[in-house]
């Protein structure tokens, strides 16, 4: 297949940037993405993590930190649930997030997860995660929290309204 205009070039790759821009393989293709040395934006989608005002204050206080992540990973793992800060009569911590092998929040989810483990926002290697077994072992710790993933956000916010989750991370319509 030759170099084609208009958009369908031979894109073999895409991703996601940490900041939610999606960005096309730059493989020189010639479509109207690869016309500059560089990749460049084509969306920018925020990622946010909804919560309970009352539960988050708990966790966070006003304002989460660089160790948002951590803080509920904690809370995650801790077999006390939220009565380990004082609140028994909402039971277990729980979090969700969309499956990040059918998903885009999901998989922004997980990656975000990751940054924050390493307190980074850029420059995540493969030997981050591959050779360091303090981050899995944390890593599945969170994930094995949830109960199952959803295959779209709208399910997730479904729990939230009932309050069957109280933490979920989302992909931002704007």
């Amino acid at each position: 297949m030759g170099n084609q205009r208009g958009g369908v070039g031979r894109h073999a790759a895409a991703g996601y940037r940490q900041s939610g821009e999606f960005v096309a393989d730059c493989s020189s293709c010639g479509c109207f993405l690869c016309q500059t040395a560089t990749c460049r934006s084509v969306v920018k989608t925020p990622l946010v993590l909804v919560a309970w005002k009352e539960r988050a204050d708990v966790l966070w206080g006003h304002k989460p930190g660089a160790s948002l992540w951590r803080d509920l990973n904690t809370a995650l793992s801790d077999p006390q649930g939220w009565a380990a800060y004082n609140h028994p009569e909402w039971g277990y911590v729980k979090f969700g997030h969309t499956d990040p092998l059918k998903s885009n929040s999901g998989f922004m989810t997980i990656l975000l997860i990751t940054y924050g483990y390493y307190n980074k926002t850029a420059d995540l290697s493969a030997s981050d995660i591959l050779s360091n077994t303090d981050y899995q072992k944390w890593f599945l710790e969170t994930e094995s929290s949830i109960g199952q993933f959803e295959y779209s956000t709208g399910p997730l916010m479904e729990k939230m309204g009932s309050k069957a989750q109280c933490l979920s991370a989302l992909l931002e319509a704007c």
